[in-house]
């Protein structure tokens, strides 16, 4: 065959036509993973693909030990991130040692050094694209022998030190935590609705400052949906324009 190897931008195009294409299933596998939230390409591709009722599988790396702080929380936003779209359909893996890049399809694969995080797009980075029926169906063989066959799925409930999955309260039981004031009558228990982040209380503002830029930028729609309840942290369908769960909102209406 004639290789052609493409650059970390030409690869990111390429992944996103090779999950819309997809006719049956699309599997990313990569050690380490950010570039699969809701305001990203690859993102909103595998939400497209979801929608179309394409099995979409990803695989990564879930090391063990507790990360540098930066890490922690991009790590908690990812796992936001995938909880979202899993609950779409997503099925998600993790593999131990995980070192390899593939993303494959029915009717193409891409054998890169390119792992899904927003950093990769700024490194020097190579893939190959094929498309030929007998290379793609080696792509699926070696995923199947050598990844799928060593994975376990991630079960966010039944992870607690790290890799701290579930760090919000969830279910009916909302626990109340305690309102600690700051200056000017503000109070610093506020969580963003979309990583879970803890920042100021304030209904007009209730993301975070990283999650706030990429929402004007990307997003801007108060209606977009959300994961978090503003005021108390947990798991709840909320949005700029309705950041409270219900439980939240008509205790503060009965405030009122």
């Amino acid at each position: 065959m004639a290789i052609k190897l493409y650059t970390a931008t030409q690869l990111q195009t390429r992944l996103e036509q090779l999950i819309d294409g997809a006719t049956r299933q699309v599997v990313l596998v990569s050690p380490y993973l950010t570039l699969i939230g809701d305001v990203d390409h690859v993102g909103r591709a595998v939400h497209r693909a979801l929608k179309k009722g394409r099995q979409v599988e990803v695989f990564f790396r879930l090391d063990d030990g507790r990360l540098p702080e930066e890490h922690e929380k991009q790590k908690q936003k990812t796992y936001a991130r995938l909880r979202s779209l899993m609950a779409e359909g997503l099925k998600v893996f993790t593999v131990a040692g995980l070192h390899a890049k593939l993303y494959v399809a029915d009717n193409a694969a891409i054998i890169t050094s390119m792992n899904l995080l927003h950093s990769s797009m700024s490194n020097i980075e190579f893939g190959l694209h094929v498309q030929a029926p007998d290379e793609v169906a080696e792509a699926q063989r070696f995923f199947r022998e050598e990844i799928r066959s060593l994975a376990k799925p991630l079960a966010f409930e039944a992870a607690e030190s790290p890799p701290a999955i579930t760090s919000h309260p969830t279910g009916p039981a909302k626990a109340r935590r305690e309102r600690h004031p700051t200056k000017g009558g503000e109070r610093d228990d506020g969580f963003c609705i979309h990583c879970g982040d803890r920042i100021k209380l304030n209904p007009d503002r209730p993301l975070c400052p990283s999650d706030f830029r990429e929402w004007s930028a990307r997003v801007d729609d108060p209606n977009y949906r959300e994961e978090f309840c503003h005021e108390c942290g947990a798991t709840a369908r909320t949005s700029m324009r309705k950041p409270l769960c219900r439980d939240c909102f008509e205790a503060s209406r009965d405030a009122g």
